[in-house]
């Protein structure tokens, strides 16, 4: 289950008790948790007690929309600035 990084980055402790509901309530098979090395305390908590942990490589989906942005709005200026 894709988590809100709103949802799981309270606090380690916080972040533990929420993978454990999604995986009892939801039927999740797992927490996908992205944010990389400051991450690394609460998929540590996780993965201690048995909950499975998916990383991301690549771009995050804040970090894509923010590129696509950037890259948008570097197309725009270029084409104004031919003009």
């Amino acid at each position: 289950m894709h988590t809100e990084s709103c949802i799981i980055q309270i606090s380690p402790e916080e972040a533990l008790k929420n993978a454990g509901r999604f995986l009892k309530e939801a039927g999740a098979d797992g927490v996908k948790v992205e944010g990389g090395a400051p991450m690394a305390e609460t998929i540590r908590k996780m993965t201690s007690v048995g909950i499975p942990v998916m990383g991301h490589l690549g771009l995050t989906p804040l970090g894509f929309i923010l590129a696509a942005i950037s890259y948008g709005s570097m197309r725009l200026y270029m084409t104004i600035t031919q003009i």
